[in-house]
């Protein structure tokens, strides 16, 4: 930054604390009047707020023509500041001949139409500055969240003040066509949110004053191809957020494994409208947990593309099987059938391990908010970032039949190595290992006996000679008592991999056999993450 332009934007914030300290007025408790005798704004605290903790700052910007209320009314932004405990700013922008109210966003362009020019990205700058030093705000959490044209200028705030700015959430506006408008001054997180049948601001992109704007899928690429994210959004969730519109209409398209650790998205509305209401949540609070309550970027950005699992029923079983080096973890997200997020979390996967979680387990991991009990099924979205597999496994304990409801994406091909393998602990249903020699020539095939919860091996075990392209069956209890082995009271599964030499070729299976109702189930098939 120059010393010239320092020194101007610390005069401005030494003028706007000395006016706001004279102009500061309530017309509540939590109310105040912050910036200039020229340009006040509005600042909003949370009821019961403490001037010794730091506050998240927001800031929201209203479309063109419309009136400083308009976006705290239209997107329930002060639920959100009860909600989250954030500082709210709801400025005001400049009066055009025609009385309309507007931003300075793009240059002839959307929407100084009288070509007045004034300094938006200052004033809002300055604000910012003001609710840091007046009132503790966060400076690494400032968040701004405009509609139409101030979708726009929140587009060019990125641009100019990347430096300062943590997340902009454009509602229906757009950012430059030539991108290379936008100066490079950070990586701020950019979520852009629009309707597929705007009217106003199309999806599409368009022109604004014979100025082109593009569309929405573009303006988000663009930012992505910056902050190093991959070109092809996933669709990582969907949502439930408008009236009027069946489904879940609201698509959570984002570019992941962003390299500058920063979050590039775009929730697509289909059949949204431009003023995207009526709502059925506040949608400032929506934006405000994607940019701040999610898992941490660091987390999500180096992780596989996400799995999405639905129809999930409450007796279900999850197998996680970590085939790389090293330890990993596993990201997952709760949700409704409709949508409705219901909670998070990460769970450590160590090498060689493949631990079962039951979905009450990840329930509770979780701290999900859904009620089992009163949940005929829910959706999973996984992602890893390990190499290997996945399995939904379901137990009926009324009818004592396992199934394997594993639903693959892409079938994991690697036939070396399963898990899941019943311990002679379990007295009803055993476990036998399907074992077939592809190989040229009769042979033993040489398997290591795992501990699942930990990858620690138990012991090696070998298969009675099997004829070339011939197969061998191997109850558990033969593998335990070949190798002189009782497992420990609480120790109920293994795994098995196959020992390779070069000529090896053989194929591990899995079944397991209901001595209750004489069932045979396939627990072969696994997903790859």
């Amino acid at each position: 930054m120059h010393i010239k332009n320092y020194f101007l934007i610390l005069l401005s914030v030494i003028f706007l604390f000395h006016i706001s300290t004279l102009f500061a007025q309530s017309n509540h408790q939590n109310v105040f009047t912050i910036g200039s005798l020229e340009r006040p704004a509005e600042l909003t605290l949370p009821k019961e707020y403490d001037q010794n903790k730091k506050l998240p700052i927001v800031i929201t910007l209203h479309g063109y023509s419309k009136s400083g209320n308009y976006f705290p009314r239209l997107f329930a932004a002060l639920e959100s500041v009860e909600a989250n405990k954030h500082i709210l700013i709801n400025p005001l922008g400049t009066q055009n001949s025609l009385g309309n109210y507007f931003w300075n966003a793009v240059d002839d362009g959307c929407c100084d139409f009288d070509s007045q020019r004034p300094d938006d990205v200052q004033y809002i700058t300055g604000l910012i500055y003001q609710a840091i030093e007046l009132y503790n705000g966060d400076a690494s959490k400032v968040m701004v969240i405009g509609h139409s044209n101030g979708g726009f200028m929140a587009h060019r705030l990125a641009c100019e003040r990347g430096d300062i700015i943590h997340t902009i959430v454009n509602i229906a506006g757009s950012a430059y066509n030539d991108f290379s408008e936008c100066a490079t001054t950070g990586y701020p997180n950019i979520l852009n949110v629009h309707g597929t049948l705007d009217n106003v601001v199309s999806f599409q992109g368009g022109l604004i004053n014979l100025r082109s704007y593009p569309s929405a899928e573009v303006s988000t690429l663009n930012w992505a191809l910056r902050s190093g994210c991959e070109t092809e959004a996933s669709m990582v969730a969907s949502y439930d957020f408008f009236e009027g519109i069946p489904g879940n209409e609201t698509k959570d398209l984002e570019h992941i494994n962003c390299q500058k650790s920063n979050r590039v998205a775009l929730w697509k509305v289909e059949g949204g409208n431009h003023s995207l209401s009526p709502t059925k949540v506040s949608l400032t609070n929506e934006a405000f947990s994607w940019a701040f309550n999610s898992n941490s970027l660091g987390e999500k950005n180096n992780l596989i593309v996400p799995i999405e699992i639905d129809n999930i029923p409450i007796n279900s079983n999850f197998i996680f099987s970590n085939l790389t080096k090293e330890d990993g973890k596993v990201l997952i997200e709760i949700y409704s059938a409709s949508g409705q997020f219901f909670g998070d979390c990460s769970i450590d996967i160590k090498i060689k391990t493949s631990p079962i979680y039951s979905l009450n387990q990840i329930h509770e991991l979780c701290n999900s908010s859904s009620n089992l009990s009163q949940t005929e099924s829910l959706l999973l979205t996984l992602r890893s970032d390990f190499e290997g597999y996945y399995q939904h496994i379901i137990k009926n304990s009324e009818s004592d039949v396992v199934t394997n409801f594993s639903s693959c994406f892409s079938v994991s091909n690697d036939f070396s190595f399963i898990s899941n393998i019943n311990s002679s602990n379990v007295k009803d249903k055993i476990s036998k290992v399907f074992i077939s020699n592809y190989s040229k020539e009769k042979k033993s095939i040489s398997l290591n006996l795992i501990d699942p919860k930990t990858g620690q091996l138990i012991g090696k075990w070998s298969s009675p000679i099997i004829s070339a392209n011939g197969h061998y069956f191997a109850d558990v209890t033969e593998i335990e008592n070949d190798l002189n082995y009782t497992p420990h009271k609480d120790e109920f599964y293994y795994s098995l991999e196959t020992i390779l030499d070069d000529n090896d070729l053989s194929f591990l299976g899995h079944f397991q056999v209901s001595l209750i109702s004489n069932i045979y189930t396939d627990l072969s098939l696994k997903c790859n993450f």
